[in-house]
């Protein structure tokens, strides 16, 4: 009997610690930046960007992501055309090395050369 009433304890206490702790992680402040991540919308048009700055900003605070960005389309924007010569350089190398260019590329060579 005691052993009955013991192993029900252990599976309502396990119950209440799985309830809680899904509720805790869904309230926590430090998880919602995380699954805002997903469930924010992702703007990919570059047109919307200014200059090489504002782009790798939005970039970093996971604003833009695009990981098959055509080359043909961002060498013709003011993005580009207005950034440095060296940031041309890095994105250009970067978009000959695949049949792409990604995001992250083009924040590496913001951060090198800004």
């Amino acid at each position: 009997m005691i052993n009955k009433l013991l192993n029900k304890n252990k599976i309502t206490n396990n119950l209440i610690f799985v309830g809680l702790s899904f509720f805790i992680f869904s309230i926590n402040p430090l998880t919602l930046g995380f699954v805002n991540v997903f469930s924010e919308d992702n703007e990919k048009d570059l047109n919307k960007y200014d200059d090489i700055e504002e782009l790798a900003e939005a970039i970093d605070d996971n604003k833009f992501d695009d990981d098959d960005i055509n080359w043909k389309d961002f060498k013709s924007t003011t993005i580009y055309k207005e950034a440095d010569d060296e940031t041309q350089d890095c994105i250009e190398d970067a978009a000959e090395l695949g049949n792409n260019l990604s995001d992250y590329e083009i924040l590496d060579c913001y951060d090198e050369y800004d």
